[in-house]
């Protein structure tokens, strides 16, 4: 089996581990009723959506990306990067 050599320097682990707390935020708050969610600073939302966007675009293509974030009716609403 090939082994993967692949190396994450430390602030780019910090972005992945940002993002999946800020999801996962998301999630409880959802699961408990609480719709608005927990605030959280800007930087940080501004950081997770640039993340996101950027995986859709490597994942679904730009033109998807730039439908999903401007187009109502587009995927049920809902932008589906995975």
């Amino acid at each position: 089996a090939a082994i993967n050599n692949t190396v994450l320097d430390f602030d780019d682990y910090l972005v992945t581990r940002i993002v999946e707390q800020t999801v996962h935020l998301d999630d409880l708050a959802r699961s408990i009723g609480n719709d608005d969610g927990w605030p959280l600073p800007d930087d940080t939302y501004d950081l997770v959506a640039s993340v996101a966007t950027e995986a859709g675009r490597r994942h679904l293509g730009p033109q998807t990306v730039l439908r999903g974030l401007y187009r109502r009716g587009f995927a049920d609403d809902a932008f589906p990067v995975f």
